[in-house]
């Protein structure tokens, strides 16, 4: 899965955030993915 662009709520603009996880639970109708990070701790993408 790719993402032309992604909005991050909440982070100033041009700002860079990095996130290592595994995806899962990909919509691609809605354009959405859960990321399942090390802590087990799930962010919603999308």
């Amino acid at each position: 899965m790719f993402a032309r662009s992604v909005h991050c709520a909440g982070e100033p603009a041009g700002a860079t955030v990095e996130r290592k996880g595994v995806a899962g639970n990909v919509d691609i109708t809605a354009q959405r993915f859960d990321l399942l990070l090390a802590s087990g701790a799930v962010v919603r993408v999308g």
